[in-house]
C-alpha cells in the first residue's frame, strides 16, 4: 500500500512547486514527517512493529488528499483521475500474474511471463486512456520557443 501511495505522490511533488508556493510545499512535507513521528508511538502499543507502516499510510493518504485538492483548485488537474488507468492495469496484471507465477519453474519462462504481464498492464492502462501520448508529447516539445527568441 505504501508503494502505491508513493508512486502516486512521487511525480507530484515537482508539480506542487509549480502550482503552489514553495513555502507551502515545504510545510506540507514537514507536516507529513511530523504526522508519522507523532502517530507511530501510540500505534506501536497496539500493532507493534507495523506502527510505522500504518502511520506512513495514514499520513500519506492525508497528504495525497491535500495534494489532490490543491492541484484541482490551482491547475484544474486531478491526480487521482490520472492514476485510475494505471491502477486498474496493475490490479488486473497482479490478478493474472500471481496465479500464473506458480505455473512457471525456470528462468526463461519466468522472464517471458514477466514480459507478458507487463505488456498486459501497459495495454490496459493505455486502453483506458492512461499513460503519455507520444505524439502529443513530441508536439508540445516542438512548440517550445527557443530561449534566444524570448528576448
Amino acid at each position: 500500500m505504501t508503494t502505491l501511495i508513493g508512486l502516486s505522490l512521487t511525480p507530484t511533488v515537482p508539480l506542487l512547486f509549480l502550482a503552489v508556493a514553495p513555502r507551502t510545499v515545504k510545510w506540507l512535507m514537514v507536516g507529513w514527517l511530523a504526522a508519522v513521528v507523532v502517530l507511530t508511538p501510540p500505534l506501536a502499543a497496539i500493532v507493534s512493529f507495523r506502527a510505522i507502516s500504518i502511520s506512513q499510510i495514514a499520513a500519506s493518504a492525508a497528504v495525497l488528499a491535500t495534494v489532490e485538492v490543491w492541484l484541482r483548485r490551482e491547475r484544474g488537474y486531478s491526480l487521482l483521475a490520472d492514476t485510475v488507468p494505471g491502477a486498474l492495469g496493475l490490479l488486473v496484471a497482479v490478478g493474472i500474474g500471481l496465479p500464473a507465477a506458480s505455473l512457471v519453474h525456470d528462468l526463461p519462462a519466468t522472464l517471458a511471463l514477466m514480459a507478458a504481464i507487463a505488456g498486459c498492464q501497459l495495454a490496459i492502462a493505455v486502453a483506458l486512456g492512461g499513460g503519455v501520448n507520444p505524439r502529443a508529447l513530441l508536439g508540445r516539445i516542438g512548440q517550445r520557443t527557443p530561449p534566444e527568441q524570448l528576448s
